[in-house]
């Protein structure tokens, strides 16, 4: 997996947090246009972007999980 926003490629042990971009935002832009937005950033599964901790804030709405190495894009 790699991340939206800075394109680094993620490690095994590596936190980041995942989804739709309407919820990064905040608002309702519907199915095609999340998908279209996972598409066009890169670092997407199953349409929802993937952020690097060091690409998000402390204090967000969103969990981080922890990449595994086998749950690479479905």
């Amino acid at each position: 997996m790699i991340c939206a926003g800075c394109q680094r490629t993620l490690e095994v042990g590596d936190q980041y947090i995942e989804a739709t971009a309407g919820e990064f935002m905040g608002e309702d832009i519907g199915a095609g246009m999340n998908d279209l937005m996972a598409e066009l950033l890169g670092g997407s599964k199953g349409g929802k972007l993937i952020y690097c901790e060091d690409c998000t804030q402390t204090g967000g709405d969103f969990m981080f999980s922890t990449f595994y190495g086998d749950d690479d894009d479905e």
